[in-house]
This record gives structure tokens, sequence and C-alpha cells, in this order.
């Protein structure tokens, strides 16, 4: 059988997930593999049923995590036939990666430049999200916002839950350049939370503060309301930098 055509669920190891949200190591699983090139491009995928037996996810994570890959465009869905990796966008993922590589760590003395960088993304996302995000969108965010809530002297809980409220608010602007670009900087941006959260959320008081902070970002995605959006994610942004910038003094 050529290579193009090839069912790939007897020759890639598909472990069981462990830890993190099941739909993300799903995608990340599948990324993986892409990028290791043990997926090529016209590879047929696993059915869903067969990759949650295999993954031991359930098949909605399956389904979430195709959905994302489908609209990023590194996967065709033929109805009745399968899914496969797409030719096209196949390399340029690929190349983007090693692109991002290239960038190296970050350090406390880019961060704040990486802060005004991802706030480009950041508030196109929020915008298009407050047009785009669909009842089922706005649940999976409402269930972030409330275990940031429910976490406040819990830092590795806290940070987790907003890194997924802000990645599922890139999947509800369903804006496949947003989501390329975060995607592919998946691994700066979670070093980033890393270096960022005990400077920007050190006590009780900065927690509750980031919580508001994204609970304003949501009602105004859940009243479909951009302008509020736009204004919502600016002021979030503002106040993460201020706190970093003044954080960062103290620490000299």
């Amino acid at each position: 059988m050529a290579r193009g055509t090839q069912n790939v669920t007897s020759t890639v190891g598909w472990e069981p997930y462990r830890g993190i949200r099941q739909y993300e190591y799903v995608l990340e699983k599948i990324k993986g593999l892409m990028a290791s090139g043990a997926l090529r491009p016209g590879d047929r995928l696993p059915s869903e049923r067969e990759l949650s037996s295999r993954l031991r996810v359930g098949r909605a994570s399956i389904k979430e995590a195709f959905r994302i890959l489908e609209i990023l465009g590194l996967i065709e869905v033929k109805h009745g036939d399968g899914s496969y990796i797409n030719k096209g966008q196949y390399q340029f993922f690929e190349s983007f990666g090693n692109t991002v590589s290239l960038f190296g760590e970050l350090t406390p003395e880019t961060m704040g430049d990486f802060l005004d960088f991802r706030s480009t993304w950041e508030i196109k996302c929020a915008v298009l999200a407050a047009k785009n995000a669909t009842e089922e969108d706005i649940k999976m965010m409402d269930i972030e916002i409330r275990r940031m809530e429910k976490c406040y002297h819990n830092e590795t809980e806290f940070k987790a839950a907003d890194i997924n409220f802000h990645n599922l608010m890139c999947m509800a602007s369903n804006d496949k350049s947003i989501m390329l670009v975060v995607q592919g900087l998946r691994n700066i941006l979670i070093t980033f939370f890393n270096n960022v959260y005990p400077l920007v959320c050190s006590d009780e008081y900065l927690s509750k503060e980031a919580h508001v902070a994204h609970d304003n970002i949501l009602r105004a995605i859940k009243n479909h309301d951009e302008d509020a959006a736009v204004q919502a994610m600016e002021a979030h942004l503002l106040v993460a930098r201020n706190n970093l910038i003044r954080s960062c003094n103290m620490l000299q």
C-alpha cells in the first residue's frame, strides 16, 4: 500500500493519555507524530472510535481535537471515508514549528516584549470570539473561569485554568491564522506563563484581580459584544504588564 494512503493504526504508538485535558492530549499527540514524521501527508488517521479506545479518552475529546486540526487545515475530514493528514498545510506547520524553535527560551528581559507581541493576537482573538463563539465554546470557557475562582491559593491549578481559558478563546475565534500562531507558539507560551505567574499572581489579591479580568472578557463574549471584548482584553493585558513591571522592579 502506498504511503500516501496508509492507515497508520498499527504502525504508530497511540499511548493512553495522562494528566492534561483529554482533547489537548489528542491534539498534541497528533501534532507530535506529524512533527516526528510518524504521520505524513496523506496518511489516514484511525477512526474516532478506535482512537478513543487506544488513547482511553472520550469520543467527544477526539471530536474536539479533530475539529481544531481541521480548522487549522492540518487534517482533511472526508465524511464516510475518514480523516487524513492534509498535504497542503503539513509543510507550513512543520516549517513554522522549526522557525519558532529558533527563538530559544524566554528570559525575564524579553517577557515584556513578548507580552506586547502576545497582545497583537489576543485582542483580535477576543473580538472574533465575541463574534463567533458558540454556546458550547462559552460553556467550556465558563468552566475555566469557575475553576480559577476556586483556586486562588493554588498557583498550578490557577495557571492551568488561565492557559485553558485563552486556548478555548482562541478556538472560539474560529480563525485559522490565530490558531496556527497560538499552536505554533505553545511551548513559548507555557514558558511565558511559568515565568510570569510568580510575578503577576503572587498573592490572593492579584489572583482575584486576574480572575475578575478573565470574567469580564467572558461576559463580553457571552453578550457577543465585540467592543466590550476589546476593552476587557486591553484592560487585562495592561494590568498584567503593570504587575510584571512592578514585580521585576522589586526584584532589582
